[in-house]
């Protein structure tokens, strides 16, 4: 991993994390 970029590395996880749970919460939603 290349430490100049982390940043913006650590961004897009936390992104990819955050859409993650979103979706899920979705699907719970649509599934009740």
């Amino acid at each position: 991993m290349d430490h100049a970029c982390s940043p913006v590395t650590e961004r897009k996880e936390i992104f990819y994390y955050i859409y993650q749970k979103s979706s899920a919460l979705n699907e719970q939603l649509v599934k009740a």
